[in-house]
């Protein structure tokens, strides 16, 4: 009798805790829009460091959760990209006001980005953006941008 119930339980547990550790999209934000100001270097030749506008017309990201733990997966004309499967570790840091939710995320190689959400309880609203890319990437820039979001 022991046996049937703990088989019982555990064919009702074992999918409840499966879907709890499922990934859930909180938010997809389209094409985002800013400024950037680019540094001299290889990648940008004499001349052209400075401020431009700047933006990602063709891509899109999304905020995901599972579990704990946040993701953020970009998708733009190399493809879909998660951020941690680049090598980012991605921290939440508390938020007093209801609905803001702030992301910062970082690189090893010298890349820190952060995403100040403002949802609401759907998923839809704003992001604002940046991103600071020092002498470990391609191009070394500091960067902001606003892109609106949408309940997935």
């Amino acid at each position: 009798m022991s046996q049937r119930f703990a088989a019982i339980v555990t064919a009702i547990l074992i999918p409840a805790f499966a879907t709890a550790a499922q990934a859930a999209t909180i938010t997809k934000c389209g094409a985002s829009k800013g400024y950037a100001y680019y540094f001299g270097g290889q990648a940008v030749p004499p001349g052209k460091a400075g401020w431009r506008e700047d933006g990602i017309s063709d891509g899109e990201f999304e905020l995901i959760q599972s579990g704990k733990e946040l993701d953020i997966v970009f998708t733009d004309s190399r493809g879909t990209q998660s951020m941690k499967a680049q090598g980012f570790q991605v921290f939440s840091v508390p938020q007093r006001k209801p609905g803001f939710m702030l992301v910062v995320t970082i690189h090893s190689r010298g890349v820190v980005e952060h995403y100040l959400f403002q949802l609401d309880a759907l998923g839809a609203g704003s992001v604002v953006w940046g991103s600071l890319k020092g002498s470990g990437w391609p191009i070394q820039k500091s960067a902001i941008y606003k892109s609106t979001c949408r309940s997935p």
